[in-house]
């Protein structure tokens, strides 16, 4: 087989966190899809993964062959486009990753309608609220908020978001409305857990960033619960306020210690710069930057 063939072999096999995975996907056997594997290793003479019954991970070398593969088969069908190989519909894989909430509430709906337009591209959506690992998960595109520190990634920012405290009207009514961080000891409060650490709920006081102490009644490691737990009146919850902004405007939360917020931490779509060469790719980066500037101007208006 030719090397851009194993490139994409071993991009779903990285993808799917598995070789039989990737072999099923791609038609192949258990027995061709290791053969293909090691014949790749022999070539360049070091291991690319390493193999357990439940995963396969990247080996170092593995992280460069990968992020170079990204570049090439990004690079292949740009040309197939660019020479005129490719005039059909847009078709392929989208593989996109999102936090939780913001993934259910907007990109979801936003994939279907793409999907419409364009039935040959199959959109693979992960939602999570750690922020992944877009080369070592052969992650095309993800939605993240806050700054990007991976200067190999290219940002496209979508809104301004700042951070909110909500609670539901009948939690405040029970449990009293909190007036100063300080208070936060004193209530209920709903936390996001990331690789078992508590998320800080970062504010401003007395013009200095801070983390008041919070003690979490319930704790999860996805952001939509706590926004359910925040409807049902169980606490206060720190969250976003693109994922609260239609709740707050219907009256089913409310924002609190306003003054004390912190400033923008914007929602930015980011992917490797190769993949933005791939026409499915463009395409969903300019439909997705549409969606919300559309929505940034809606929650402008609130």
């Amino acid at each position: 087989m030719d090397l851009l063939s194993d490139m994409k072999l071993f991009r779903r096999i990285v993808a799917l966190n598995s070789m039989s995975a990737a072999g099923r996907e791609l038609g192949l056997s258990p027995g061709a899809v290791s053969q293909r594997l090691r014949a790749v290793e022999q070539r360049f003479q070091t291991p690319l993964l390493t193999r357990s019954t439940r995963a396969v991970t990247l080996t170092p070398e593995g992280r460069v062959f990968l992020e170079y593969a990204e570049r090439m088969l990004a690079d292949a069908e740009g040309l197939e486009t660019s020479i005129g190989a490719s005039h059909g519909p847009l078709k392929g894989p989208l593989r996109i990753s999102a936090p939780s909430d913001l993934g259910r509430r907007y990109v979801a709906p936003m994939l279907i309608d793409f999907l419409a337009a364009n039935p040959g591209v199959q959109p693979e959506l992960h939602l999570l609220d750690d922020v992944s690992d877009l080369v070592g998960s052969a992650t095309d595109i993800a939605f993240r908020f806050g700054k990007l520190d991976d200067s190999s990634l290219v940002s496209r920012p979508l809104l301004p978001n700042a951070r909110v405290v909500v609670a539901s009207p009948d939690y405040l009514a029970a449990h009293g409305t909190p007036s100063h961080p300080k208070d936060l000891s004193r209530h209920r409060c709903l936390a996001l857990v990331r690789n078992g650490e508590t998320m800080p709920w970062t504010m401003t006081i007395d013009g200095k960033r801070a983390t008041p102490r919070i003690h979490p009644v319930l704790s999860a490691n996805d952001g939509e619960m706590l926004r359910v737990w925040a409807l049902a009146g169980q606490g206060l919850a720190f969250k976003s306020h693109v994922d609260v902004a239609a709740d707050i405007r219907a009256g089913r939360l409310v924002p609190v210690l306003q003054p004390f917020m912190s400033g923008n931490v914007g929602l930015h779509l980011i992917f490797p710069s190769a993949r933005s060469a791939v026409p499915r790719i463009r395409a969903f980066i300019n439909f997705a930057v549409g969606r919300f500037r559309e929505l940034s101007t809606e929650l402008a208006q609130d």
